[in-house]
């Protein structure tokens, strides 16, 4: 969203910095062609020259935006010491079981519910995370800025099932069922993968793909939970790993699953209901409001109903199931369009 934010900006003229703590480079590159200014650190490996060059480029700015647990824990001592004119926080999460979460996060995550009532705003990327930060005792002004979707890009790209299939090797006339996470805990690839062995007893028609940082073949923990489901990889799941044509995959799928344990505003669903994918989900965040369709929800790690639901979908003639993707699309392009809500990221961060 950072990302988006920075590339969809209006005419403001605002001298924009992004400091990266090093933790990730996946979209360093990315920032750059934005015409914003990275600055590349390392945190883990030098902690302190880290920190002193952060607090030099904090002192050069206006405002502080704060992206995620640490660099709110951070960017509230950094910009309070460099006197930051104004402190805003993003957070982007709604899970807080210690399964899902390391226990350096925990403690950051609480630490912060007595910074809260001083900084200037906090930034909710959906209502429910706000709900549970706020019982959890965060205060202060705060305000709830939904993801947006790039429909222009993410769109539903014809022939592109066939496309994919040629390029997988996957027997033209499989159905595809489809994953796009990272492999964390919170993501609960299990959930996934019990669904979908459900739905191939069902229908052994079905074949699975998954995309996403960590979703390949040289990952062997996962290649050994798909054993565990007497799945073989290449013939009953592929994993492509991390990817950069994503309305591809998502355009060619039937049956697109979002399994995760927690999230707070997940754009995979955006993306791929923008994509007219039919959309099954685990009751996280605000996807209810997203998908606006209960029958479509499902709790958290309950494979066997959302099983018997994917089963059912599949079965759906395929014109029944474009309407589905239809609708799905049309709910994306109304309520979600990117610009949109870039404008108001703007307002709340930049013009105040």
């Amino acid at each position: 969203m950072l990302s988006n934010v920075l590339r969809y900006r209006s005419g403001i003229e605002n001298e924009i910095r992004v400091v990266s703590l090093g933790l990730t480079h996946y979209y360093e590159d990315e920032i750059r062609s934005t015409g914003a200014v990275l600055i590349d650190l390392d945190l883990r490996k030098r902690p302190f020259s880290a920190l002193v060059r952060s607090f030099r480029e904090i002192k050069k700015s206006d405002v502080l935006c704060c992206w995620m647990y640490h660099c709110n824990f951070l960017g509230y001592y950094l910009g309070r010491l460099a006197k930051c004119k104004r402190i805003v926080w993003n957070i982007r999460h709604s899970n807080f079981e210690p399964q899902y979460n390391n226990s350096l996060t925990l403690k950051i995550i609480r630490h912060c519910v007595r910074l809260s009532p001083r900084v200037d705003l906090i930034a909710y990327n959906g209502e429910r995370a706000r709900k549970m930060h706020e019982a959890m005792g965060y205060a202060g002004n705060s305000i709830v800025l939904r993801n947006g979707c790039d429909t222009e890009y993410y769109r539903l790209l014809s022939d592109a099932g066939q496309r994919l299939k040629r390029k997988l090797k996957i027997p033209e006339q499989k159905q595809i069922v489809l994953s796009v996470c990272r492999y964390h805990p919170i993501k609960d690839i299990p959930m996934f993968l019990d669904t979908f062995a459900l739905i191939r007893k069902g229908s052994p028609n079905v074949v699975a793909v998954m995309c996403g940082n960590g979703l390949s073949a040289d990952n062997g923990e996962l290649c050994e939970q798909i054993a565990q489901k007497d799945l073989k990889i290449g013939q009953d799941i592929w994993l492509t790993g991390l990817r950069n044509d994503l309305p591809e995959y998502f355009s060619a799928c039937d049956l697109f699953l979002l399994h995760s344990a927690g999230e707070a505003f997940p754009n995979t669903l955006l993306q791929a209901m923008a994509c007219q994918c039919v959309c099954l989900s685990t009751d996280v965040g605000d996807a209810g409001k997203i998908l606006r369709n209960p029958a479509y929800l499902f709790k958290s790690g309950d494979a066997y109903a959302m099983a018997a639901k994917g089963l059912e979908l599949l079965g759906k003639a395929e014109t029944d199931r474009a309407e589905i993707g239809r609708e799905n699309s049309g709910i994306i392009l109304k309520d979600y369009d990117l610009k949109a809500v870039i404008r108001s990221y703007e307002s709340n961060f930049v013009e105040q």
